[in-house]
């Protein structure tokens, strides 16, 4: 058995461990800017108090009579229904 010690051609291609020559172009990122998102349309304007002592939830039955009947400083009245007409409520809530 006769063995030829022969050199063969590379392809450009192909150089080194699977390697090309080419460059390939890669696709450039495009950026898509959401649409910004329109906030909804606030029908009232409620103010926040902080630092709040006391917030006095009232409701139909007991919670009116165990209620002082002058605020104090840094509280809130908290109602339902009819009891903004006893006291001066801050925040109504319909029940």
């Amino acid at each position: 058995m006769e063995t030829k010690n022969e050199i063969q051609e590379v392809p450009e291609k192909v150089i080194g461990g699977g390697i090309t020559k080419e460059i390939k172009e890669e696709p450039k990122e495009v950026i898509k800017e959401e649409p910004k998102k329109e906030e909804p349309k606030k029908v009232y304007k409620m103010e926040l108090v902080k630092g709040l002592d006391n917030i006095f939830i009232l409701g139909r039955g007991q919670s009116l009579g165990f209620c002082p009947v002058k605020k104090p400083d840094k509280s809130e009245y908290w109602g339902c229904n009819n009891i903004y007409k006893a006291r001066g409520v801050d925040r109504l809530f319909i029940m």
